[in-house]
């Protein structure tokens, strides 16, 4: 992951931009990646846990990471990231369809076998 902390002017003879090199390692598994930088450096991203069976979305600072965990269920992925660390994301729950909402078996176009009783 190259994190720039300067731009170079355009033009001929210019010095290369300004960047640092990071391993922001994982958490645990073998897979990461980075999906938004801020101006001060911080990375969104996710990465695999330990088996590379789930993965978690992260906020990397100031050399550590921090699994940002999931709201119940197994995966979160972090979207993108503000200037004051604040990420976005989505992340899997633990109870499937807690409203009930079922948007596709109610208008009829699910893109997959219905299983029960159609509405």
């Amino acid at each position: 992951m190259a994190i720039p902390v300067g731009m170079a002017a355009q033009g001929q003879n210019q010095q290369p931009p300004d960047y640092v090199v990071a391993d922001l390692g994982t958490l645990g598994g073998t897979r990461g990646e980075a999906n938004a930088v801020s101006n001060k450096g911080s990375v969104a991203g996710d990465a695999t846990l330990l088996g590379d069976t789930v993965k978690h979305a992260f906020l990397w600072r100031k050399e550590l990471i921090k699994d940002l965990d999931t709201l119940g269920g197994p995966n979160s992925r972090a979207a993108s990231l503000n200037e004051e660390d604040e990420v976005t994301g989505f992340s899997g729950i633990s109870t499937p369809d807690p409203l009930g909402e079922d948007f596709y078996r109610r208008r009829g176009d699910c893109p997959w076998p219905i299983q029960g009783p159609q509405m």
